[in-house]
């Protein structure tokens, strides 16, 4: 290692010990099988992560590499596994690297190496996987924690960074009596927030509300989630607006419950899960694998392959279904629409040429009237002083009744140089959200398209089952898709989530829909 090397490693470290937000780039996995015979019983794929090897192979490649002089995630990490019909966890089935400034490496007796092998050994029937890299922000140990109560072990993993602000009020809130019937399973002492990792203090504020539920993990969940004088501390404000990441992986040994609250960008804390032939379900961070996780959702996932998407109660006067943007003639018209709205005064929108909204400008003269509709409403704004070839970045702001501001949803567009025959010239094929979204069962949806003069394509409806339900080719410059919310028969879908799958020659691209009674 160089002495430029050496001099930025330490200045990452101290970094990392500030007390202040920072973002830590943990990584970390989730396996859950919906075979009866467990996860070793689920024979390699062709694909990527296919496999439940894919999985480690991932961690591994994010636990550091030797060809690297600063390892991406250089503070440990953990894997545990729960047998089939079992709820707790012995010795054998949890496997720690710990320690500041260690990673994976390729040796015998490597901890990665033996939980993977102890998985994939049929004998031991796992059922259920959470693996964690960390990178800390302070506290000694790695993920993932583990909490008895109740007969039941639940285990935890995060990805994100929680603020000393939050830290304290979660210590504060939980009690010194609290530490001594629940201690860490690090070093953690309490009134010391700096011994503790800023996720297992999460952790056990979210057990606290889990046993105040009587052990109903959704409703805990929410109740963590939402808890808005916290100590004096308004949590749930800084969970919805995304202030403090708190992606996260939380099972009982039954299901596995996944929380994402980081904005949708594929760069930073993505979420993202796949269902692997009926097998098993692959869930990790980093680039995107199958579905995407949406911001401030959480999905149930448990081992008949039941996947339920449940809504966590925003504080904010609207709740937003989809912000997109698309271009016709050289006209940008931005699209939103809202699930809910409520007390609230009007939306802005406002453009930058960068992603920094400091330096955008308002677009709108005065708000953009709401309708303030318990049901929700799809609102349209065109921009019209565009360029050709130009790429802007658009953000939504709502204000509510007391003059509250609050960035909703930002988007980026890039308006098309027009050639001869008047049909824009895009870079690469996309799909956009459709709108509305929801929609209501017998009513349609509207799927935007940007396609590429010479591609064309098919778009395939499917349910959470992963089974096809409707097909539709998609030819040259087709601008959209409307869907009816009916099978290939003709038949109208029962309410519910699927998933609409753009495929053509270079692209591969996946949203979700949700149909509502």
């Amino acid at each position: 290692m160089n002495i430029q090397s050496k001099f930025l490693l330490l200045s990452i470290c101290i970094l990392l010990v500030l007390p202040s937000i920072l973002l830590a780039d943990c990584d970390m996995m989730a396996l859950i099988s919906i075979n009866p015979k467990g996860i070793a019983a689920c024979d390699p794929g062709a694909g990527d992560y296919d496999s439940p090897h894919d999985y480690f192979d991932f961690l591994r490649s994010r636990s550091g590499s030797q060809d690297l002089d600063i390892p991406l995630n250089c503070d440990g990490y953990g894997v545990i596994y729960y047998r089939l019909g079992e709820s707790t966890l012995s010795k054998e089935q949890t496997f720690y690297k710990t320690g500041f400034h260690t990673w994976y490496e390729a040796i015998h007796g490597e901890p990665m190496n033996l939980a993977e092998d102890a998985i994939m050994t049929p004998m031991n029937r796992a059922s259920i996987v959470l693996g964690h890299d960390r990178l800390g922000t302070g506290g000694f140990g790695s993920h993932p924690f583990t909490f008895i109560w109740n007969n039941k072990t639940y285990s935890f993993i995060h990805n994100g960074a929680i603020s000393s602000s939050a830290k304290t009020a979660f210590m504060n809130y939980l009690g010194e009596e609290w530490f001594v019937e629940h201690p860490s399973n690090w070093h953690g002492v309490y009134g010391d927030i700096r011994s503790f990792i800023d996720s297992e203090l999460l952790f056990h504020f979210i057990m606290s509300m889990i046993m105040e539920s009587n052990g109903n993990i959704v409703l805990g969940i929410q109740k963590a989630l939402n808890n808005h004088d916290l100590e004096g501390f308004d949590f749930r404000s800084e969970v919805f607006h995304g202030m403090n990441t708190v992606n996260f992986v939380l099972t009982d040994g039954t299901s596995l419950y996944v929380f994402r609250n980081s904005r949708m960008d594929p760069t930073l804390h993505n979420l993202s899960y796949n269902v692997i032939n009926n097998r098993f379900i692959g869930i990790k961070t980093q680039e995107q694998t199958g579905i995407e996780i949406h911001q401030n959702e959480m999905i149930v996932f448990d081992q008949s392959g039941t996947i339920t998407s449940i809504p966590m109660v925003s504080t904010l006067p609207v709740e937003l279904s989809s912000f997109t943007g698309s271009v016709f003639n050289g006209i940008v018209t931005m699209r939103w629409h809202t699930a809910s709205e409520t007390g609230l005064s009007g939306f802005n929108i406002y453009r930058g040429d960068s992603n920094l909204f400091s330096q955008s400008i308002r677009l709108n003269t005065s708000l953009i009237n709401p309708t303030n509709n318990p049901n929700g409403y799809t609102y349209e704004y065109s921009d019209h002083e565009t360029s050709p070839g130009a790429t802007y970045y658009y953000w939504l702001e709502c204000i509510d009744t007391s003059g509250t501001s609050t960035d909703m949803a930002s988007t980026t567009v890039t308006v098309p140089n027009i050639g001869n025959n008047d049909i824009p010239d895009y870079a690469a094929s996309v799909m956009l959200p459709n709108f509305p979204n929801p929609f209501s069962r017998g009513d349609i949806t509207t799927i935007p398209l940007q396609l590429r003069a010479e591609d064309s394509g098919i778009l395939v409806i499917y349910n959470v089952k992963g089974q096809k339900v409707n097909s539709f080719a998609i030819a040259p410059n087709t601008p959209s898709l409307v869907w009816n919310g009916c099978d290939s028969k003709g038949q109208i879908c029962a309410p519910g989530i699927y998933f609409a799958q753009l495929k053509t020659k270079d692209i591969s691209v996946t949203h979700k829909l949700l149909m509502i009674r």
